[in-house]
């Protein structure tokens, strides 16, 4: 069940996801391109809320815009970012296996990644995600919790 959402006048929203393959415990990231916001920055996979657009939603829509992904699985809330009247949430999405994305026009490359060795320079918001104590427990629970490998966020 989502969670009662209210749109707020002047406050920009984005949302997005990070996306973790079960059997692996490895994390797809994306390296956004030249002409996009942050660019050259790996991230996890997001952009700007619709009008009225649920944080979730918009997370699941921008991961099949931008990777190609349609995921119906349980999003779990990992982290809320607030910079300069923007909030970003970003959400857990777990897939079964890694896959190869299609890259859209503001995503250079993509990587599978462990979590605890990633590529920089990191999005600021990536870098806020992984400076969280909470977030950080989170991850670490999902690596070791769903696919067993050993994880050194914690």
């Amino acid at each position: 069940m989502k969670s009662h959402y209210i749109e707020r006048v002047g406050v920009r929203r984005s949302a997005g996801a990070m996306v973790m393959a079960a059997r692996t415990g490895r994390f797809l990231l994306c390296q956004r391109s030249p002409d996009s916001p942050a660019p050259n920055t790996w991230a996890p996979w997001g952009g700007k809320c619709e009008y009225g657009e649920h944080p979730d939603d918009a997370a699941r829509r921008e991961l099949k815009e931008e990777s190609g992904l349609v995921y119906e699985g349980v999003l779990d809330h990992l982290h809320h970012y607030e910079l300069k009247g923007h909030e970003f949430d970003t959400f857990l999405a777990v897939v079964d296996d890694e896959f190869e994305p299609t890259l859209g026009d503001e995503t250079q490359a993509s990587l599978w990644v462990d979590i605890d060795t990633l590529p920089g320079p990191l999005h600021d918001g990536l870098a806020d995600l992984l400076a969280s104590h909470v977030a950080r427990k989170l991850l670490y629970r999902a690596v070791s919790g769903i696919s067993g490998r050993p994880c050194n966020l914690i």
